[in-house]
């Protein structure tokens, strides 16, 4: 791959990433402002979407195939680049979401009779934090 190229396809991919993590935000504050989220139920979807994640990793293996084709083409320069420890790092990745998915089942668990809501967000300050972030 052609120095070019790379420098294009990482900058596809943090835009990207930035987007998605800015569409989930927006969708967080949104969520957060129309329903009233306790811990419990903050920490259940979170363990719930950490596992999923987890056993869907372990499942798809090595594969390199995802649905948004920037992230498929870097996953393949990743796997050609890296080799044996493109492996390494996603298994204990896959892993980790599983560890983090338990904890978070735990902290459901300890948090089920509370009844604090998850956030209190000052949506200006918090605007200006995601728009600098």
């Amino acid at each position: 791959m052609q120095p070019n190229e790379l420098r294009i396809m990482r900058r596809k991919q943090v835009a990207l990433t930035n987007g998605l993590i800015l569409i989930a935000m927006i969708t967080l504050f949104i969520i957060i402002k129309v329903f009233t989220i306790t811990f419990a139920h903050f920490f259940l979807v979170l363990g719930v979407l950490m596992f999923i994640q987890g056993v869907f990793g372990f499942i798809k293996g090595d594969s390199t195939k995802s649905i948004i084709p920037i992230i498929e083409q870097v996953a393949i320069y990743e796997k050609q680049k890296m080799g044996s420890e493109w492996y390494k790092q996603r298994k204990v990745g896959f892993i980790w979401n599983l560890i983090l998915s338990g904890l978070m089942f735990l902290q459901f668990y300890w948090n089920q009779n509370s009844t604090d809501p998850v956030f209190l967000i000052d949506f200006v300050f918090m605007s200006i934090i995601v728009f600098f972030s």
